[in-house]
């Protein structure tokens, strides 16, 4: 096969990636703050250094990384959307320069079919978008595989640092990413062990291998150490899924790779048996040139080999959390770190069959999927919310029209009350704070009040007031909530 054209590549994904971003990092900047956004600016931005890293509050919302760069960004640029969401966007732009990476050298096809499926998943992207760890670990995970792949390939202290330090980074942006290191470790161990079985030159040597890794490992421990027992100790670890592996987290990572493409039942269930058997077959390769003592294959596929056994052995780390400690099953939003992971390997399953089938064909329709998942991108991806936080669409334009109005028509009313429904808490209070409104009060999580002066709240919070006891202010048809005046306060 080829390996011609590389400028075209680059032009093509430099291209895409330029798009892609200045999508987002708009997006960032106009899309109202979020419930989990503001939970974390509000309760855990003020705390110092050592209180954030020490899990001082162990509310589970803290994502200790994305903390602190929210805290020194807000120092260095103030408090705005842009600024507070500003880390995880310069994360997204070496998201973008490690997926060029992980196949530069190979056919042009293939690096630009990886790197549209890589930068056009709905979910990631948009988590790219928010001041929230999700985006952070992403990108620290595949940071430290690739420099993973290259300590195999290259034995190199500066791959093992930059190795090591990535996936502490990852965990530190997001606890879950710690199913990702340890399942990487095992990888490492497995892959020394087959390694000296099929090539009797390589003894493998256990006490060498864990004197390389335990600093490393011991500067983990040290940071994760308290975090971690504060949130095994304080919390349930429930918001996942209880179905099952399949049910749950595999169903989940179809669906992020299909993200609002309506198709069957039984197409969704198809889809979840490719995936799986996808990784199946892999090892099955993998372990057939392992048994066969294929070197040559081996080292010339290792990132095939490497990235099949480490989405198998998460999973088993997955599945093992949750007998023993009782984890649920990652969903949503908490699973978001799989698809990278999924799609680095199916690059790597493609550049595979490259020697089994017409190469043309398979590049074709590498670089069909590619472009149907950025196209499937550009029609479902929203860009007023950011995916499950549709409910916060209008809170910040809901703010700019209680000001006007009140300042317009109440403006010597000092000490306003605004009864909410719970779930815009922390967003309200987070504009509250930000602009200086200090005619409003702090909003609460409680029930409407009649003593309440307004209400923002869904129409059917309603319905214990009568009708003519209230002025609608304004009416968002499009999350159906309302922004009222209590005529009796």
């Amino acid at each position: 096969m080829s390996f011609e054209k590389p400028n075209k590549s680059i032009a093509l994904i430099l291209f895409a990636g330029s798009i892609l971003f200045g999508y987002i990092t708009y997006k960032s900047y106009s899309v109202s703050f979020t419930h989990d956004e503001s939970y974390s600016y509000l309760n855990f931005c003020g705390e110092g250094f050592i209180d954030i890293i020490s899990y001082n509050q162990w509310f589970s919302n803290n994502h200790i990384l994305n903390t602190l760069l929210m805290k020194y960004s807000e120092l260095l640029f103030g408090n705005s959307e842009l600024a507070l969401r500003l880390p995880n966007l310069l994360a997204l732009l070496l998201y973008m320069v490690f997926a060029y990476l992980f196949f530069r050298g190979r056919h042009w096809m293939l690096s630009v079919a990886i790197f549209l499926l890589l930068c056009s998943g709905n979910q990631l992207m948009d988590l790219f978008g928010m001041a929230r760890g999700y985006g952070l670990s992403s990108a620290f995970m595949v940071v430290s595989f690739y420099f993973f792949i290259q300590y195999l390939k290259q034995n190199t202290t500066r791959n093992l640092v930059l190795f090591h330090s990535s996936a502490l980074l990852a965990c530190l942006s997001n606890f879950t990413l710690m199913t990702y290191y340890a399942a990487i470790l095992l990888v490492m161990l497995a892959v020394q062990l087959l390694r000296s079985y099929v090539d009797e030159s390589r003894k493998f040597n256990f006490l060498h291998m864990i004197k390389v890794h335990l600093l490393p490992t011991l500067i983990a421990f040290v940071f994760l150490y308290e975090p971690v027992r504060r949130v095994l100790t304080f919390n349930n670890l429930d918001f996942g899924g209880k179905a099952g592996f399949i049910d749950d987290t595999v169903s989940q990572l179809v669906l992020n790779s299909f993200q609002g493409i309506d198709y069957w039942v039984w197409a969704h269930e198809l889809l979840k048996l490719i995936y799986i058997g996808l990784v199946i077959s892999s090892l099955a390769i993998a372990f057939y040139w392992f048994g066969k003592k294929k070197l040559n294959r081996i080292d010339q596929h290792l990132e095939f080999v490497v990235s099949a056994l480490l989405l198998f052995l998460i999973s088993c780390v997955i599945i093992g959390l949750h007998f023993i400690l009782g984890v649920d099953y990652p969903i949503g939003r908490f699973s978001a770190f799989l698809y990278p992971l999924f799609m680095i390997h199916l690059g790597f399953y493609i550049n595979y069959l490259l020697d089994l089938v017409k190469p043309k064909l398979v590049l074709s329709v590498a670089l069909s999927l590619g472009i149907l998942s950025l196209v499937n991108f550009w029609n479902r991806n929203d860009i007023h919310f950011f995916g499950e936080w549709v409910y916060e669409k209008q809170t910040k334009n809901m703010i700019q029209e209680l000001s006007d109005y009140h300042e317009f028509n109440y403006q010597n009313e000092k000490q306003i009350r605004l009864g909410i429904n719970w779930i815009f808490e922390p967003s309200i209070n987070y504009y509250q704070k930000r602009l200086q409104l200090d005619w409003l009060l702090p909003v609460e999580q409680k029930d409407l009040s009649p003593s309440d002066n307004y209400y923002y709240c869904y129409k059917k919070d309603l319905d214990q007031f009568s009708s003519s006891n209230y002025e609608i202010i304004k009416d968002y048809k499009d999350i159906n909530t309302v922004l009222v005046r209590n005529l009796k306060n």
